[in-house]
């Protein structure tokens, strides 16, 4: 997209942003077409912990324009200067490496996309090229919460929620997946089945997560103040914090070895005696 004003950059942290990107470009000499997010990351100085998905987001969008290996490692050593502290030169070898890995379909395995990383650098959606042409009225893919593995890590009722009826009811009335679902207490009851006093724990639950937005609304109807739903795609990644909750695995392990101790004959139900029951009959 190009660095060109827009009207939509109406306050001056947009501004701010936007004259930052244009200096990013502009220093390394680079098309036009870089996003204005990975432009500021040009010019700012990261911590250690940060540096390395940052170069990686760097190196990355360097390579779709077909940029020279040799310029974008000029950058990225360039740039690495004026980190807090500056990375290793092995660093910056194994962050091209990994930058030009690709999946089976031909696209960069790393390349960012719009993510919460990179919300602090946003111009704004309404004014960025990149997601005018990638995101803006395409319908979102479902998140794949099963092969993230996030059914290890909430309850029955909060999978069945996330999982089943949240797609559902956007399926219904025909939402964008992660549109807002506005919803009363009594529709809520209807599609999930569950009582109104475990909603707010479920839900606010999810939000801590981060799958999910969440406004309660208010029970009583005259208030016309409904709930507020949102489920955020794509998905977020399980934080290391709630991975080490696999406990689930000893589990596992503990049923295998007890059916294992079963016998055939402990599966087959034990009959009276005829004698026994014309005793207990009298």
């Amino acid at each position: 997209m190009r660095l060109e004003l827009n009207q939509e950059l109406d306050n001056n942290e947009q501004i701010r942003r936007w004259e930052r990107a244009k200096i990013g470009v502009n220093t390394y000499k680079l098309t036009k077409e870089i996003r204005p997010c990975i432009g500021q990351l040009l010019v700012t100085p990261i911590e250690e912990g940060g540096r390395s998905k940052t170069g990686l987001y760097i190196a990355v969008e360097l390579r779709k324009y077909d940029i020279p290996e040799e310029k974008i490692t000029k950058v990225l050593n360039h740039w690495n200067l004026n980190n807090l502290p500056p990375m290793a030169y092995k660093e910056i070898r194994g962050i091209l490496n990994q930058s030009d890995k690709k999946d089976t379909k031909g696209n960069y395995l790393y390349s960012p996309g719009c993510n919460n990383y990179l919300k602090d650098f946003c111009i704004g959606k309404d004014s960025c090229g990149y997601y005018l042409k990638n995101y803006k009225g395409k319908r979102s893919t479902e998140p794949n919460y099963l092969g993230m593995g996030w059914q290890y890590v909430l309850t029955s009722r909060e999978r069945e929620i996330l999982f089943y009826v949240l797609p559902k009811i956007e399926k219904t009335r025909k939402l964008i997946k992660g549109s807002p679902i506005i919803i009363n207490v009594r529709q809520l009851h209807f599609h999930t089945g569950i009582s109104q006093r475990y909603f707010n724990e479920i839900f606010t639950n999810l939000k801590k997560y981060g799958l999910i937005t969440y406004k309660p609304g208010s029970p009583q109807v005259w208030k016309h103040e409904a709930t507020e739903i949102k489920r955020i795609v794509p998905a977020p990644e399980i934080p290391r914090r709630f991975k080490e909750a696999e406990a689930y695995k000893e589990f596992k392990q503990e049923m295998k070895v007890r059916l294992n101790g079963k016998t055939t004959t402990d599966n087959i139900p034990k009959t009276r005696s005829k004698k026994t029951a014309k005793i207990r009959k009298l």
